[in-house]
């Protein structure tokens, strides 16, 4: 039986030559450590529109980046949509959503943070 799971990964990925970091939330098969679907936005701060030096230094991420991003709404709205078509094209569902799993034929995932 296939196992997935929800986790985010951090990847160092050479984008037009520079090293850049992202993170994204991906759908993990957890038999084969493959990863079957990614989600990934930038998101707009309307309380700090200006990126501070940790945000630029630390995580890496641009202020451009940023600026380019979706408000919070807007991305929640993306990344439920994202969940339901993976659900339905994986065949996946939460475990919490499953009356009997001994009799379940879906594929259960988890969130992992």
């Amino acid at each position: 039986q296939k196992q997935v799971g929800l986790t985010r990964r951090k990847s160092i990925a050479p984008a037009n030559g520079n090293l850049e970091r992202s993170k994204s939330i991906v759908l993990l098969d957890t038999s084969t450590g493959e990863i079957e679907s990614e989600f990934h936005a930038y998101v707009q701060s309307p309380e700090h529109p200006v990126l501070s030096e940790f945000c630029t230094e630390l995580p890496g991420i641009k202020q451009a980046q940023v600026d380019e991003g979706v408000p919070l709404k807007i991305c929640l709205s993306r990344f439920c949509k994202w969940i339901q078509k993976t659900q339905q094209q994986k065949k996946i569902i939460f475990a919490s959503g499953v009356a009997d799993l001994s009799t379940s034929k879906v594929k259960l995932c988890a969130f992992d943070t």
